[in-house]
């Protein structure tokens, strides 16, 4: 089917000829599918974009109604303290019912040791900021409903939770509002957390490894994706 010729003749029954357009139209079926493909490969990316965006549509855990800790941050790099018997029973992990504060926090700290966590941080319904943290079991002077933050991501709260009394403190001293806590693993598909790793070998290393392939592989995918549009 000459996509051309048909547009063409749908034109001439208004009065329009083809032949005085500037712009050639050449569309055939080869490109129909390709724009198929492409839209729906768009398709698929704004999904899994709004996926990720939706927080009720993912596995995350949930901890509502917690406080920051009077006392400020901790001296921990990327790090979300909260309560030994919090985090349990917001990870659902089984096999430490009865245990003390302190026990749980030494089993839950060597479990969770190399992990990080991709970490949301709500108030009033309203998202605040999301950041790769570790998730640390606390048990000295942290009640079930207080968290800890390092120094940074704890200023990053201050300045975007909606009290402006606590901006310009130091990290001496806690947020003040009530935040409800999401977090989820991180998965090995996070390309985000590949690419500015917190080990600074990897995260050199991938970013010398996509710099080289572009390098030798750029230009044939950039002669591949025109050939695509090329009738075949």
């Amino acid at each position: 089917m000459d996509i051309k010729k048909h547009i063409c003749d749908e034109f001439a029954k208004i009065g329009v000829d083809c032949g005085q357009v500037a712009i050639p139209i050449t569309i055939t079926v080869w490109n129909l599918m390709v724009f198929a493909v492409l839209a729906f490969a768009l398709g698929a990316v704004t999904y899994i974009i709004q996926r990720y965006a939706n927080i009720a549509g993912t596995k995350w855990k949930q901890a509502l109604g917690t406080k920051s800790h009077e006392n400020g941050a901790v001296n921990y790099p990327n790090t979300l303290m909260i309560n030994s018997h919090r985090m349990r029973d917001m990870f659902e992990i089984n096999g430490l019912d009865g245990l003390n504060l302190k026990e749980t926090a030494k089993r839950l700290n060597g479990r969770f040791e190399d992990d990080y966590f991709l970490v949301e941080f709500r108030e009033n319904g309203g998202r605040l900021f999301r950041k790769e943290l570790k998730v640390r079991a606390g048990w000295m002077k942290l009640n079930y409903f207080e968290f800890r933050l390092d120094p940074d991501t704890l200023k990053m709260l201050k300045a975007k939770s909606d009290s402006d009394e606590d901006d310009d403190t130091d990290g001496k001293q806690g947020a003040i509002g009530e935040f409800d806590i999401f977090a989820r693993g991180i998965r090995p598909w996070d390309f985000r957390h590949w690419l500015h790793h917190p080990n600074r070998e990897i995260r050199i290393g991938l970013w010398v490894a996509m710099f080289a392939a572009t390098l030798e592989f750029g230009p044939d995918l950039i002669n591949s994706f025109r050939a695509l549009f090329q009738t075949p």
